[in-house]
């Protein structure tokens, strides 16, 4: 199984049309998109992003949840449609994997951290 980390290097570094977006929602807050009267956000607790579109706060969303501080995001929504099932299917694969492994770990604090830790690994940017 490809990896997010993977992911992110072949299909998103790669681009020459790039934003670096910093993600200031809190992490231990399950994040929302929203659509309000001047576009989307994406929010967590008191905090929010403002997206451009919906394609993008999914896309942010993803990160947000893998515990990233900041990330790059294309410029074209088109791009973004055609890459967010893939990436929200890795997403989602990644979180089967853990809760299948996390169901006898009764200790909330343990399990966050085993989370965290498999989130930063899985997320991280390996060199070719």
């Amino acid at each position: 199984m490809q990896l997010i980390g993977d992911f992110y290097r072949d299909r998103i570094l790669t681009r020459d049309d790039l934003q670096q977006r910093e993600l200031t929602l809190p992490v231990d807050k399950e994040p929302q998109i929203v659509k309000y009267l001047f576009g989307w956000q994406l929010i967590a607790g008191d905090d929010s992003i403002d997206c451009r579109s919906e394609v993008e706060a999914r896309y942010l969303r993803i990160f947000v949840e893998l515990g990233l501080h900041e990330v790059n995001v294309p410029d074209s929504d088109e791009f973004l449609e055609r890459i967010l099932p893939d990436l929200e299917y890795l997403k989602r694969r990644a979180d089967e994997i853990l809760d299948e492994h996390l169901e006898t770990v009764f200790d909330p604090r343990v399990k966050a951290k085993v989370r965290r830790d498999v989130y930063a690994e899985i997320a991280k940017v390996n060199s070719v």
